[in-house]
């Protein structure tokens, strides 16, 4: 590789480090600029005050639903395959909860609604 696009490669590194150090409103704060913590806890919540307009409940009764009863299915299929080899690794809970979620999703949610109960939790909860 030739001298000059080595030199151009490692100013484009530091540039970029010292962009990102200091968008985190903070000199020198690795744990700032790259928090997850902050960065997830917001992550897929609706805005306080939203309700739910005739375009989302059309669109969640025309794709959402459909999708979410072969979505329920599928995981139902999927969970009752590997049964045989979730019941040694004492793991059946683990797998029931994620057909759980997909069902209480399809079936419990309002029309055109976020509900936080069938959100998968982060790994910070």
């Amino acid at each position: 590789m030739p001298r000059p696009m080595i030199v151009i490669i490692l100013s484009i590194i530091l540039v970029g480090t010292w962009v990102s150090l200091g968008a985190a409103k903070e000199p020198y704060s690795l744990s700032k600029a790259y928090n997850l913590e902050k960065a997830q806890r917001d992550w897929g919540a609706p805005p306080k005050d939203s309700q739910p307009n005739s375009v989302k409940i059309t669109a969640d009764l025309l794709v959402g639903r459909p999708l979410g009863l072969v979505t329920t299915t599928v995981a139902t299929g999927v969970f009752v395959a590997t049964i045989p080899f979730n019941l040694p690794s004492r793991s059946v809970r683990t797998a029931a909860w994620g057909v759980k979620q997909v069902g209480g999703w399809t079936f419990k949610r309002r029309l055109g609604q976020y509900d936080p109960r069938f959100a998968e939790h982060g790994i910070f909860k």
